[in-house]
């Protein structure tokens, strides 16, 4: 076959692929009703594996629970395919019901305005958010309003070894940078071969330590009071982080995994590190995999600290989508306060990691009954418990957060390796400060 004719082919293939995906949608949103005349109510998710498993689940409960609506949930590939698709369907009518949206996607969506705010819904059936974890649900509001509907919420916490810290006399986890890096020196000095720490090369987990710090990833209060227009965290406290780790890696007492999850996690889990910064959503796969004790801890900060301000949530919220009709609408919400009940913030905490966005959770037996079992997920609750409630552990509110990240990974993997601290922390700063620039006119944000 020639490379033109295969060309012809291919194009004709792409044209019939997309324009069965549009049926599909169009099929979806055509068959409103059920056979047994429910309501359909559409919902896009990027959950897969066993979070899927899950999710389907409380969904087929929802569904057996009452005969007014039918949600059908439908996987649409990882989060940023799941907000690209929604984005090009966006305001139409082949727009989902419901969509999970990335943490990092919030400001997307408020610029596209195609949502329905859910304080406007908790208004509406006179319902309080005060059962709502409040370090949760001010990463999803402005000014004080509820935007979307916390979902799978999780939070970046520290996992150790429990064998190896107390063979050099660490009965719990370290609290400081410098309480870290003496882990290390003592089990050189033993001739132990466990390494004492990884940072994977994450802007996440950058961020969080910024923000445990008490300091604000960019200006105007990471968005939260107006536009923002550049970093604020080129500091001497970053300065002093980046090089804690970088000293750690010169003289052999960590490991740098870059950013590889996967290779840091089997580092971990094979005993060749003794703590790492992960996500506290994994707690579930770390603990069932471990031939060791494992323990969880606090993010630690710098000992001239003295308390730490906390963390910012990472994860996803769902998100009511506008333009819908009465019943659409009205079985979409219906469906989400299924979600928030406390029975069921249980359920999809316990099968997922993830933390309940409601906090009677906590009071519900299975839940009392897992933390009994293993008191140590109860410390990654504290840690979310204890956040301040601030600009720094509230998220940044900007469309250029997910090429801040990239540019962020690749400064931390420049010093990783060996780069000036200094010089490459600024050359961060310019290329954030340039995106943000960009993005800010080109949304008309700035002149």
């Amino acid at each position: 076959m020639s490379k033109k004719i295969f060309r012809i082919l291919y194009l004709i293939l792409g044209v019939a692929t997309v324009c069965a995906i549009g049926l599909q949608i169009a099929n979806v949103h055509a068959n409103t009703k059920t056979k047994d005349h429910r309501q359909v109510v559409t919902f896009w998710h990027a959950m897969g594996g066993v979070n899927k498993v899950a999710l389907e689940k409380l969904v087929a409960e929802y569904n057996k629970s009452q005969t007014k609506y039918e949600v059908i949930p439908s996987f649409q590939g990882i989060y940023p395919e799941t907000l690209a698709k929604y984005q090009s369907v966006a305001g139409s009518s082949s727009a989902p019901d419901l969509v999970q949206v990335p943490e990092v996607g919030t400001q997307t969506m408020i610029d596209n305005k195609n949502y329905i705010p859910a304080y406007k819904l908790f208004e509406r059936d006179g319902m309080s958010l005060n059962n709502i974890e409040k370090p949760i649900s001010t990463y999803y509001s402005v000014n004080g309003k509820l935007q979307s509907i916390p979902f799978n919420s999780s939070t970046p916490v520290l996992f150790y070894n429990k064998d190896v810290l107390k063979s050099v006399g660490y009965n719990t986890f370290p609290t400081t940078y410098e309480q870290i890096a003496d882990v290390g020196r003592k089990l050189k000095a033993k001739g132990i071969k466990t390494k004492s720490f990884s940072l994977q090369v994450y802007g996440w987990l950058f961020e969080e330590l910024i923000a445990n710090e008490g300091n604000l990833l960019m200006n105007n209060n990471n968005g939260k009071t107006g536009v923002p227009t550049k970093v604020a965290f080129n500091n001497d406290d970053t300065q002093y982080m980046l090089t804690w780790v970088q000293n750690m890696l010169k003289n052999g007492t960590a490991i740098n995994y870059s950013t590889n999850a996967n290779d840091l996690t089997a580092g971990f889990l094979n005993q060749n590190v003794a703590m790492i910064l992960a996500s506290s959503s994994s707690a579930n796969q770390i603990f069932k995999a471990a031939k060791f004790h494992v323990g969880i801890g606090y993010l630690p900060i710098p000992a001239n600290k003295k308390t730490r301000t906390g963390v910012a949530i990472g994860g996803a919220s769902v998100w009511v989508t506008k333009g819908k009709s009465t019943a659409e609408t009205d079985g979409a919400w219906d469906f989400m306060k299924f979600m928030l009940k406390p029975s069921s913030q249980a359920e999809w905490s316990l099968a997922t990691g993830y933390f309940p966005a409601n906090k009677l959770a906590y009071n519900q037996a299975v839940m009392k009954q897992a933390y009994a079992k293993n008191p140590e997920l109860q410390v990654a609750a504290n840690q979310l418990h204890d956040t301040k409630i601030v600009p720094q552990t509230q998220g940044v509110l900007t469309n250029v957060i997910t090429q801040a990240r990239s540019i962020e990974e690749a400064g931390m993997d420049s010093i990783f390796n060996g780069a000036n601290v200094k010089q490459t922390l600024n050359q961060v700063t310019t290329d954030v400060n340039s995106a943000l620039l960009q993005s800010n006119q080109a949304n008309g944000k700035i002149k």
